[in-house]
């Protein structure tokens, strides 16, 4: 328009379109203001290209796309390469530890994609080819450090894009926490499940042992002592012996033996132990205790608490079959609310920690997972019970405290026990000197 038009249009004309002007700026501003600073992550695509390409593809894949995708899995990563970024808000570039926009972007153009990430990319692309407009999917993401994230995220075309899919707007969310918690709320209903069934059944199975042992001893006493018989009788009373030990360790695990907690000072009882390994281990294992002097002391059953350092050492020294170093180290530890409820689901409140490191061959994730399962044992067959680490585990969640277990392949174990502090810190425990190192080994 020239200005020789501009000035012959009427007034009103000029003041409604300067209105217009300032009126789309202030819109714009807003916009900008509420899409930057939203609190939720929110990413802006343009997926036209995608949607030129499927147009194009339609003849080979309109039948079954996703048996077409799973077939071609180029076209997928050509699909995904299309894709346009257009906006990111602030909460995004937080969400993945990006600290400007720019760098999203460069950070996105070459970058390794993970096959969950082309997975998701999948079923938002089935999504919009059926005609369903509202996506929500789960994926696994990297972040600018290189951890990993799972992302939830909701993709949404608006109406007026769906005929050239020229706006995909994403709200993201970072889930992998809430993922943890309720991975480790259902192992904790599947141990307490099992732990139920267990203690039940070892309770009968007490309870037939009973019958079984005071029959034999009935017999025994009408017997000669030289009689073949007798010696039946007294292998028989061995096995009952084994299997009376096998129902402590499930009521243990279980959290219903009769425990006699008491205020034990956990450093006299290692350093007891300390010396019992030593000469138990021999030469090839060396065996190292660290204790503060000031060591609270700590409500726990003493020989429970015994026969756990017991299992956890010789779990340790079984790791450890061309030597090695085992080391035994206790602490005292303030745990306030985030940490205990959330990482340990204990109490907050002050404990007393007795921790088994090795530098043997470690534990697989995959393995670490399932190791406190009663009857779980990576021992060839008849080297385990698969009932020690339940055993201690059980003992430790009896007591108020709890167990962790720190492990990588090749690299050694550390399992930490949280025992609470004793509310009489004066009182003294004798401990019985342990004389046998054969009480359920660790799984």
């Amino acid at each position: 328009m020239s200005e020789s038009d501009s000035t012959h249009q009427p007034k009103s004309q000029i003041i409604e379109r300067t209105q217009l002007e300032v009126s789309l700026r202030d819109s714009e501003t807003r916009y900008r203001e509420i899409f930057d600073d939203a609190p939720v992550a929110l990413s802006v695509e343009d997926w036209s290209p995608v949607k030129n390409m499927i147009d194009k593809l339609s003849p080979e894949g309109g039948e079954n796309w996703r048996a077409y995708f799973m077939d071609h899995r180029d076209r997928v990563i050509e699909a995904y390469d299309l894709v346009e970024i257009l906006e990111v808000s602030n909460a995004c570039l937080d969400l993945y530890g990006k600290k400007s926009v720019q760098e999203y972007l460069d950070a996105s153009q070459g970058a390794l994609v993970l096959p969950e990430e082309l997975d998701a990319f999948v079923e938002v692309l089935l999504g919009f080819i059926e005609g369903r407009w509202q996506i929500d999917i789960e994926s696994l993401d990297t972040k600018s450090d290189g951890s990993e994230i799972i992302i939830r995220s909701r993709g949404v075309i608006p109406p007026a894009h769906r005929h050239d899919w020229s706006r995909l707007i994403y709200s993201l969310e970072d889930i992998t926490e809430r993922r943890k918690i309720e991975q480790q709320l259902r192992q904790a209903q599947k141990m307490e499940a099992v732990g139920q069934l267990t203690g039940g059944v070892a309770h009968d199975f007490n309870n037939i042992l009973t019958v079984i042992t005071g029959n034999l001893e009935l017999m025994s006493d009408h017997l000669d002592a030289s009689s073949n018989m007798s010696n039946m009788i007294e292998r028989c009373m061995k096995s009952a012996e084994r299997g009376a030990t096998l129902t402590q360790q499930l009521l243990s695990f279980s959290r219903n033996q009769l425990l006699q907690p008491a205020a034990v000072d956990i450093n006299e009882l290692a350093s007891d132990m300390k010396e019992l390994l030593v000469r138990a281990f021999g030469e090839t294992i060396e065996i190292d205790f660290d204790g503060p002097a000031d060591l609270w002391r700590c409500d726990a059953d003493p020989t429970q608490l015994q026969n756990a350092l017991l299992n956890l050492s010789i779990n340790a020294r079984d790791a450890m079959p061309s030597g090695g170093r085992l080391k035994i180290a206790t602490a005292n530890i303030t745990l306030d609310e985030k940490i205990s409820t959330a990482r340990l689901e204990i109490s907050p409140g002050q404990y007393v920690t007795l921790s088994v490191s090795d530098t043997g061959s470690g534990i697989e994730k995959e393995t670490l997972e399932h190791v406190i399962e009663p009857f779980f044992t990576t021992k060839e067959v008849g080297k385990g019970s698969g009932l020690g680490l339940s055993m201690v585990y059980g003992f430790a969640k009896q007591s108020g405290g709890t167990l962790t277990i720190h492990s990588e392949l090749d690299q050694g174990t550390t399992v930490i026990l949280y025992l609470p502090r004793s509310a009489g810190h004066g009182d003294e425990t004798a401990i019985e000197e342990t004389t046998s190192l054969s009480t359920g080994a660790i799984a």
